[in-house]
């Protein structure tokens, strides 16, 4: 799964003493105080733009301001950044910043899910799946969810490196994400939508969301998982014994 752009930001520490070998770690550019994030933006880092963005429309340590927020939205996503895209996306479809536009909204989101963007990947699917501007198509929601599964399995492999520094927030909210998305993909499969119709491949999904946040958390029981687990095992035993 390739992505497009990883808001992330380097930091070279050099041995004083020659003693030690010279290091390189990377973090978020959330841990830099606003006038250091400004700094970094003027001088044009994607990262920074988008974290400015970020900070601006979300309110993060800041006056919520959306308006102040788009012109860094857009020079991000001039830059490649796909999630800058997603929120670029969002504001054309709820009209914050801007007037509301279904097609632009679209737009927007189509590219930043071919960008690498997990997020709209995940609002695509949806918008295939409930006809929100598209004609429903459960076979493009199925896709565009297995694609947000495989995308947000390459950010974790990302993060999860031991030079990728002070992400805990990030994999937090990626975990939830795998989470909702191996649910998604089980509830496709016992339904039958947008695939054959086939529970064993439901369970499979739920396990696999299981086996993933075993291996984020170290935590042996995944009562969200075991519970999906435990009632489609009771929705195939209830369809054998009616057949």
């Amino acid at each position: 799964m390739k992505i497009q752009f990883l808001p992330v930001m380097r930091v070279d520490f050099q041995s004083r003493d020659g003693k030690q070998p010279d290091m390189t770690v990377y973090r978020p550019y959330s841990v830099l105080p606003m006038d250091k994030l400004e700094e970094h933006a003027a001088h044009d880092e994607i990262g920074a733009l988008l974290e400015l963005g970020e900070r601006y429309y979300f309110g993060l340590g800041v006056e919520k301001d959306p308006v102040k927020a788009y012109p860094y939205l857009v020079k991000a996503a001039d830059g490649g950044a796909q999630d800058a895209k997603y929120l670029l996306a969002e504001c054309y479809r709820t009209g914050t910043a801007v007037a509301q536009d279904q097609e632009k909204y679209l737009l927007w989101l189509s590219d930043a899910a071919m960008g690498g963007s997990w997020m709209a990947m995940i609002n695509l699917a949806a918008a295939y799946h409930n006809g929100d501007g598209v004609a429903p198509d459960d076979a493009q929601a199925f896709s565009w969810t297995l694609q947000a599964e495989k995308a947000i399995r390459a950010y974790w492999d990302w993060y999860e490196r031991p030079d990728f520094l002070d992400f805990g927030e990030v994999k937090q909210r990626l975990l939830s994400a795998y989470l909702q998305t191996a649910m998604q993909l089980s509830e496709h499969y016992a339904q039958g939508m947008g695939v054959k119709r086939d529970f064993k491949r439901g369970i499979y999904w739920l396990e696999r969301g299981k086996r993933f946040a075993f291996h984020a958390t170290k935590q042996q029981s995944v009562p969200v998982m075991d519970d999906a687990i435990s009632a489609l095992r009771r929705r195939m035993r209830i369809e054998k014994n009616d057949q």
